[in-house]
């Protein structure tokens, strides 16, 4: 959850509402308070809503692009974690905002191949990275 938290500080959501969220709370902002229960459902239910949920999102003042909005970053995440899974990521691993990343001091050039089931997946000359 640490990612969350740092996204929802860079857009200025307010600390007491941001604590509320990662418990499972309700939030005072009743349009937050929305959308955190429209992201819920879509995540406990695997992209599946119904019209009521999509129009209790609008009614808070949200638009189809916010329905969308909200399913692109819960797929978004469910290829990260699933990444992260794969890739044995530690939990808690400080999360870098993009642009604020460091260069590898040789250029990731020397980096690791990342190895499933004993064979590169990205390895060798010319590898897509």
């Amino acid at each position: 959850m640490a990612g969350h938290t740092n996204l929802s500080r860079i857009a200025k959501v307010d600390n007491a509402a941001i604590a509320a969220a990662r418990e499972g709370r309700y939030v005072t902002d009743a349009k937050l308070e929305a959308l955190r229960q429209f992201a819920a459902k879509v995540t406990r239910q695997r992209g599946v809503v119904s019209q009521a949920d999509v129009a209790a999102l609008k009614a808070a003042g949200y638009d189809n692009q916010s329905v969308l909005d909200v399913r692109v970053l819960a797929a978004t995440k469910l290829i990260s974690n699933y990444t992260n899974h794969l890739a044995e990521t530690p939990k808690g691993a400080e999360w870098t905002a993009p642009g604020k990343l460091k260069p590898l001091p040789d250029g990731g050039r020397d980096r690791p191949a990342f190895r499933w089931g004993g064979r590169g997946v990205v390895s060798g000359e010319g590898d897509q990275r």
